[in-house]
């Protein structure tokens, strides 16, 4: 009896010239790392004038003891946790993008990507800590459900995107506390 060994569609493993790692795979990674940063300087653009306006407030705001208090932090937090989605990207798209899974799981990230650039533009109205809170909450659940999808199709994939959807949580949780705080300080006399 003999048992045929499962191949997955790329083996980078193996030395044949289909399957190997090819210098446009890493333009197109470079291209696809660009979105996001994109939607990152979108938002910073739309917003303006308003942007170091923004940075000033949030510096200003008091925090938990755990938070997070430097605004560039928080900004290269993001960086940081949004450099490896593009590389996720590819390696779900990489063998096109015909499939209903990959729709749904790139769906789900133009979803992030969506609710991203709409909560930094609407915080930069309104300054509603709650609101800027759920909008966060929103983005790193979308980006979970992104994590999820994408891992169903390729495990690194997923866990390439599972630091921006825990930075996003994190954020958002740190914004309620923020804004919790602010709440308790016009309550007292």
């Amino acid at each position: 009896m003999s048992y045929s060994k499962y191949t997955p569609p790329h083996d980078y493993t193996t030395s044949s010239s289909s399957s190997s790692f090819q210098s446009n795979d890493l333009l197109r990674i470079a291209g696809l790392t660009l979105i996001p940063f994109g939607t990152m300087g979108a938002a910073f653009v739309i917003m303006g004038d308003k942007a170091k306006e923004n940075l000033e407030y949030y510096g200003k705001l008091e925090k938990p003891c755990w938070a997070i208090t430097d605004p560039n932090t928080m900004i290269g937090l993001d960086v940081a946790t949004l450099a490896p989605v593009g590389y996720a990207v590819h390696l779900i798209t990489r063998d096109g993008c015909q499939s209903d899974d990959v729709k749904k799981a790139l769906g789900a990230f133009g979803g992030v990507l969506g609710l991203y650039l709409l909560s930094t533009v609407a915080f930069s109205k309104s300054k509603d800590l709650k609101c800027w809170a759920g909008a966060g909450f929103a983005v790193g659940g979308a980006a979970g459900l992104a994590s999820y999808l994408f891992g169903k199709l390729d495990k690194t994939a997923g866990y390439l995107m599972m630091p921006f959807a825990a930075w996003c949580l994190f954020y958002s949780v740190q914004t309620m506390a923020m804004a919790c705080k602010q709440c308790e300080k016009k309550k007292q006399p």
